[in-house]
């Protein structure tokens, strides 16, 4: 089962702020879950999207 990351802790793993990672959510370059009123990132998402990013920059 995947760990379920908040907004805070994504943050902090790629070096941004919470609002950065709000806004990407909400371009849906980062897959969020909303679960009630909390939105959380899968750890396997935020691979996901640390790994096109990485690619992204190789070009």
């Amino acid at each position: 089962m995947d760990t379920l990351l908040n907004k805070k802790d994504v943050a902090a793993r790629l070096g941004v702020s919470a609002r950065t990672t709000t806004r990407l959510i909400e371009s849906g370059h980062l897959k969020a879950l909303k679960i009630g009123a909390q939105v959380r990132i899968r750890q396997s998402d935020l691979d996901k999207f640390i790994a096109a990013q990485l690619k992204a920059g190789a070009r």
